[in-house]
């Protein structure tokens, strides 16, 4: 019998999370795939901290190297899905990852500094940098909402 592929869309909090209650429970009965356009996680309750604090921004990516713990033959594809079709995801490279079962948890997207849309850890280290900069440069700042 084939070992079926789950594939998980989105590689933040509720993909990640998902991936470990499946890795936990199904073991090496199910091959996992998670397709996340960055290279690592970026933790974003953090974020707003990476733009007011010296060298904060190198600690908010966690790399996805423990990600899978019961089943190695589980992998990480860095890459954007561009299309899900009825059993496979198209990447935007046109490469097709096939699957069995998938699951959409591409979560949402706000504007820096609240999250960062880079897709590396030195590109989102370097952007942290520069808003960190410009604050600190600030005259004056104003925090509006506090929910």
């Amino acid at each position: 019998m084939k070992t079926p592929t789950i594939v998980v869309i989105g590689g933040s909090h509720a993909g990640t999370k998902t991936i470990k209650q499946l890795d936990a429970s199904l073991k090496s009965k199910a091959n996992i795939v998670l397709i996340e356009e960055r290279e690592a996680f970026y933790y974003t309750i953090a974020a707003l901290r990476s733009v007011t604090e010296p060298n904060f921004a190198q600690h908010i990516w966690i790399p996805y190297t423990n990600l899978f713990l019961n089943n190695k033959s589980s992998r990480v594809i860095q890459g954007r899905a561009v299309q899900v079709r009825e059993h496979d995801v198209v990447l935007a490279d046109g490469q097709t990852i096939p699957f069995d079962y998938a699951v959409v948890a591409t979560g949402a997207r706000v504007p820096a500094p609240g999250q960062m849309l880079k897709s590396t850890k030195s590109e989102g280290i370097a952007e942290a940098n520069a808003i960190f900069d410009a604050v600190k440069r600030a005259q004056s700042i104003a925090i509006v909402g506090g929910g």
